[in-house]
């Protein structure tokens, strides 16, 4: 399973890409969102796939198994800018903490994890218990039966 997370992460290069964002996706309800500065630092693969790998342990452990999206920053902030007044009070919330992180951190702010609807983690990967204590509050009705294939299709919009 990590050579398939590997391959999934292989689209956070920073190729150009006419896809639209998926930020609004890494914001939705019963999911888990990655957002990742592999668009900016070449190191950050490594630990992206650190990250990947111990939220799905984690899932496996706690038998909650949610959709995982990941983005580069790059296109998350494009995806931002496009959101314009079709956004809900959840998603304000995210933008405006990732916006506020990122204006503090800068690229030490990323990963950042959210799950379902809420910013767990960010600028490292965080401990095994933050992420399973995260996943025990997700509302069963997200949960699937079994691990869901990682989405491939996800494009970086550097």
């Amino acid at each position: 399973m990590l050579k398939q997370i590997c391959n999934a992460l292989s689209f956070l290069s920073c190729s150009v890409s006419s896809e639209p964002s998926n930020f609004r996706d890494l914001m939705a309800a019963g999911k888990i969102g990655v957002l990742s500065s592999q668009c900016c630092n070449a190191n950050a693969k490594s630990e992206d796939a650190k990250l990947m790998e111990l939220v799905e342990q984690c899932m496996e452990e706690t038998n909650t198994y949610l959709d995982i999206k990941a983005e580069t920053i790059t296109a998350a902030q494009k995806g931002m800018g496009s959101l314009g007044s079709d956004i809900d009070q959840a998603e304000q919330i995210i933008v405006e903490q990732i916006t506020g992180l990122f204006q503090k951190g800068g690229m030490r702010t990323f990963p950042a994890l959210i799950i379902d609807r809420k910013i767990i983690s960010y600028g490292g990967v965080p401990t095994k218990e933050v992420i399973i204590d995260a996943l025990k509050t997700v509302d069963r009705k997200y949960v699937k039966s079994s691990m869901p294939e990682l989405d491939e299709s996800v494009q970086a919009n550097a």
